[in-house]
C-alpha cells in the first residue's frame, strides 16, 4: 500500500476508465499521458484483435476455445479444463500465500513472464507494455492505474463446459477468480517497478444484472468473488460499474475507490447518501464518471456544463449530510464508462472534457493536482 501518499488520491483529479477506440498504441497511451498527468492509466485498444475486454484477461485459463475477441469465451476442451485447473488453483494458492512473507510477495509475479497464468502478454495489452517508454513522465504522477476484467461480468460472459454461464459452474467461477486474481497481482508489480502508488480497479458492468429477475445469484457470493480477486493487491483498488447496482453492497466492499456512472444513475447512488457518508469518513472515494461516454451526449454537455452538473450532484449530496469539502478531496473525474465504442475525435473530446472538469473544479476551490 502507497501509504505515505493516501491523502493524495482523490483531489478531482481525472483519469480513465478503460478502452480506447485507437489502433496506435502509442498515440493512444500519449494521448492519455497528456490529458491525464497526475492519475494515467494504460489504456484498452478494444478494436484491435486480443484486447476484447473478456478474451483479454482469459490467457492461461485452461480448456478455453481458441479465439482472440471473435465470438463468446468458452471452455470448450474438459479434459484440458479439469487437468489445467490444478495447475491453475496451485499456482494462485502459492502466490497467494507468498503475500505474508516477509517481502510481501514483492517479487512473486514476474515482469516478463514465467509460466504465471498471471501474465498479461504484449498482444493482449499493447499500451501497458509500452508504458516503461515513459517512466520518467509517469514518476510525477500520483499513480498510475490498471484495470481487469471483475469477476461477475467475465462469470457471465464466459460459457462452461456445460454451455451455461460461467457464473453457474462453480469449478469454472473457481478458476475464474483465481485467474483474476493473479491478473490483478502480476498488473500491479508490473506497473510497481514503474511508479510506487497503483491504483487497479475491477470492471464490472454485469453487476447491473444483481438484484434482476433474470440474474440468479446471491450478493453475499458477489462480494466474497470481489474481495478475492482484489485480494491480489497491495495498493489502492477500485470497482467500476457503469449500470446501476446494489451500491449499499459496493459501498461494503473494501475497496478504496468506487467508479460509477453519474451522468446517468446518480439518483440512484444518492439513495445511500448515509453509506456514502460513511464511506468516505473510511476514507473512500468516489470516481464520478461525469463526462458521458455517448457521442450524442458529449455533443450536448461543455467542460461548464458538467462542473455545473457535479456542483448540483454535490450539493444534492450535502444536503442529506454528506460534507461538500470531503467530495472535492475525495473524488475523482472520469468518462462514464469507457471509450471504446465512440470515434478516435469523439473519445478525445472526452478525455480533453474529463481534464478541464478536474482543472476547473480544481482551480475554483484550491485543489492540489496530486
Amino acid at each position: 500500500m502507497c501509504s505515505d501518499n493516501q491523502g493524495r488520491l482523490g483531489n478531482m483529479m481525472a483519469t480513465g476508465i478503460g478502452s480506447l477506440p485507437h489502433m496506435d498504441a502509442r498515440e493512444a497511451l500519449e494521448l492519455v499521458l497528456d490529458r491525464m498527468p497526475a492519475l494515467p492509466y494504460w489504456p484498452q485498444l478494444s478494436r484491435r484483435p486480443g484486447e476484447n475486454m473478456y478474451w483479454q484477461f482469459l490467457t492461461g485459463m485452461p480448456g478455453l476455445a481458441e479465439g482472440t475477441g471473435g465470438g463468446i469465451p468458452r471452455i470448450a476442451n474438459q479434459e484440458a479444463f479439469w487437468s489445467g485447473l490444478e495447475h491453475l488453483i496451485a499456482h494462485y494458492v502459492a502466490v497467494s500465500e507468498s503475500s505474508t512473507s516477509e517481502d510481501g510477495g514483492a517479487r512473486d509475479s514476474g515482469a516478463a513472464g514465467d509460466g504465471n497464468p498471471g501474465l498479461l502478454p504484449p498482444e493482449r495489452a499493447a499500451t501497458l507494455w509500452l508504458l516503461p517508454e515513459y517512466r520518467s513522465q509517469l514518476r510525477r504522477a500520483v499513480a498510475i492505474k490498471g484495470q481487469v476484467t471483475g469477476p461477475v461480468s467475465m462469470g457471465l460472459s464466459v460459457l462452461g463446459p456445460e454451455g451455461r454461464p460461467a457464473l453457474y459452474e462453480p469449478q469454472v467461477m473457481e478458476a475464474i477468480t483465481a485467474l483474476l486474481y493473479l491478473k490483478v497481482r502480476w498488473q500491479e508489480e508490473f506497473l510497481r517497478h514503474l511508479h510506487p502508488c497503483t491504483l487497479v480497479f475491477l470492471d464490472e458492468p454485469y453487476l447491473g444484472t444483481l438484484g434482476s429477475g433474470f440474474y440468479a445469484y446471491e450478493p453475499s457470493q458477489v462480494r466474497e468473488w470481489l474481495e478475492q480477486v482484489l485480494a491480489g493487491a497491495r495498493g489502492w483498488t477500485g470497482i467500476h460499474c457503469c449500470a446501476n447496482t446494489d451500491w449499499e453492497l459496493l459501498l461494503g466492499v473494501g475497496v478504496d475507490v468506487i467508479s460509477f456512472d453519474a451522468y446517468s444513475y446518480f439518483e440512484n447512488l444518492a439513495i445511500y447518501a448515509d453509506e456514502i457518508g460513511k464511506y468516505l469518513d473510511r476514507g473512500g472515494i468516489l470516481a464520478w464518471g461525469i463526462v458521458p461516454a455517448s457521442g450524442a451526449y458529449l455533443r450536448q454537455e461543455s467542460p461548464a456544463t458538467l462542473v455545473e452538473r457535479w456542483l448540483d450532484y454535490a450539493g444534492q449530496l450535502q444536503a442529506k449530510g454528506v460534507a461538500f469539502r470531503q467530495l472535492l478531496e475525495q473524488s475523482l473525474v472520469t468518462p462514464s464508462c469507457g471509450l471504446g465504442s465512440l470515434s478516435e475525435e469523439e473519445a478525445e473530446v472526452a478525455l480533453d472534457m474529463c481534464g478541464r472538469v478536474s482543472s476547473l473544479i480544481r482551480s475554483r476551490y484550491g485543489l492540489a493536482a496530486g
